[in-house]
């Protein structure tokens, strides 16, 4: 059953419900230019989906807004694609705003299917359309995909299918409803929190592509599940499960099998003749090889969580990016923490609550976190904290050694930001960097840490990115005291940081 709004008979004095009284409602309107105009927009839209219509007369005052909602949503999506996380309050009430737009889009569309006596195949394809395209603007802001959309999603597919209209679409240049919906899935199952939000367009673009391959959907299931096999329950709100994890219902109804083999592989081609070249790393649109690595991860895991975890409470003192720590940690003392006295209060966007730890990593949250302060790949310091929120001060007077890790994923959760942070080091030397044939110029801060690398711990060293490259030969002094090295094989390389082995 279609998942549509309640309405309500047609009043003419609130809302105009002729196409011509729309059109010349929207062209007294400049939603680019006026959020108000922009929110009376999405109230337009919401009340036209409220009132009873004639099927044609509904149809063309859809037509009436489409151009508007287009325009209105790229404009809306651009700063949620460009700027770290959290969002700022405008950009994410502009974000909030898009979504609502394409959650009414897909309604008005549902309405056309729910009154037609002969239901429209492109009516139906479009309403899926609206919900991948909601989908991908809850994703981009690293937010967690709601029920509602799924079970929208769920419920429009099973119309679709007991009305035939998966298989009547005819043009080759738009992605059919089913490629629609296989998209949501792929997006439900890829875990996009671990992916920077300035690779997320062509990320979903990508998964776009691999979605018009067929994944097999259908009732029956594998007769012996792998790990590229999944299961999800249509009549229940709930993600797509790995089909060995599933548990056999009693209704079987609406059970629904895939295998994401012909997208992963479309995705594996596709990071195989990804080459990069450091002329265009810093290219707009570009995927990345670790973005193409997380997301075969995510289809695929082939890691395994080292060490259980334990529940958390404590208060941990946060510093972000390279730079920072590497001030926080210089002249030699790791008290001195920007500014920061031992038994003092520091700001709250600074101090993060512990969800749990483990061996190798933290999950860590903050309800104060300043606007664009985090982004996936970002090097932390993580310092103790007192319960009250002040710096704490160990109690032998040794200065406390922070450790050091890289942001792994974020989830936004209203005003929650929760962020999983690997551990790369539980200490780091402060050094400055200079060629070995440029001695007298002004050096650059960097770090070094010692690293477990498959199985084998190695000296190696964090650089600002893109000014170094294998091969280099530097010198690293701290005070008088100084040390040639080269460095080694890059271990990672992000747009925050460049990690080197070092000989």
């Amino acid at each position: 059953m279609l998942h549509i709004p309640k309405r309500t008979v047609a009043d003419t004095r609130s809302f105009p419900v002729d196409p011509d009284g729309v059109a010349e409602w929207l062209e007294a309107l400049d939603p680019l230019e006026r959020s108000a105009d922009a929110h009376e927009v999405h109230r337009g839209l919401k009340h036209s989906n409220r009132l009873h219509n004639d099927v044609e007369r509904r149809r063309k005052v859809i037509s009436c807004f489409i151009p508007t909602l287009r325009a209105l949503q790229r404009h809306l999506s651009e700063p949620s694609r460009t700027q770290p996380l959290p969002l700022n309050r405008d950009a994410a009430r502009q974000s909030e705003l898009a979504e609502a737009l394409l959650r009414e889009e897909a309604f008005a569309f549902s309405l056309l299917l729910s009154d037609s006596k002969a239901p429209v195949s492109d009516d139906a394809r479009r309403a899926m359309q609206a919900l991948a395209r909601q989908t991908e603007c809850i994703l981009q802001c690293h937010r967690r995909l709601p029920g509602d959309v799924l079970t929208d999603a769920h419920a429009l597919y099973l119309y679709a299918e007991d009305n035939d209209l998966l298989d009547t679409h005819e043009d080759p240049l738009q992605l059919s409803l089913k490629a629609h919906y296989q998209f949501i899935l792929l997006a439900a199952i890829s875990d996009t929190r671990q992916q920077r939000v300035h690779q997320l367009p062509a990320l979903f673009e990508l998964l776009r592509n691999a979605a018009a391959r067929d994944i097999g959907l259908g009732t029956t299931p594998p007769p012996l599940p792998g790990p590229l096999d999944f299961a999800i329950d249509l009549g229940h709100v709930g993600r797509p499960i790995r089909a060995r994890w599933f548990q056999q219902r009693d209704n079987t109804e609406h059970l629904r099998y895939f295998s994401i083999e012909k997208p992963l592989a479309y995705i594996e081609r596709q990071a195989a003749a990804l080459r990069e070249h450091r002329a265009d790393l810093l290219a707009p649109g570009r995927l990345e090889r670790t973005t193409l690595k997380r997301l075969q991860q995510s289809l695929m895991p082939t890691r395994t969580r080292r060490s259980a975890r334990r529940i958390s409470r404590a208060q941990r003192l946060i510093t972000f990016g390279l730079s920072e720590i590497g001030a926080e940690v210089s002249n030699g003392s790791q008290t001195a923490l920007a500014g920061v006295v031992p038994g003092e209060g520091v700001e709250e966007h600074r101090i993060w609550r512990e969800v749990n730890v483990g061996e190798h990593g933290l999950c860590l949250e903050n309800l104060h976190a300043l606007p664009a302060s985090v982004q996936v790949g970002e090097l932390v310091s993580i310092n103790p904290a007192t319960a009250d929120g002040t710096a704490a001060a160990a109690p032998d007077g040794i200065p406390r050694r922070q450790a050091l890790g890289t942001v792994r994923w974020i989830d936004i959760d209203g005003e929650a930001v929760r962020i999983g942070i690997e551990l790369l080091a539980r200490s780091v030397l402060p050094v400055t960097i200079n060629r070995s044939d440029d001695r007298k110029s002004h050096g650059t801060r960097a770090l070094v840490l010692a690293c477990k690398v498959r199985n084998e711990v190695l000296q190696t060293i964090l650089l600002p990115p893109y000014q170094f490259q294998m091969g280099d030969r530097l010198v690293a002094s701290q005070g008088p005291r100084f040390r040639e090295v080269s460095l080694q094989r890059p271990l990672q390389s992000t747009s925050q940081f460049s990690h080197f082995a070092l000989g």
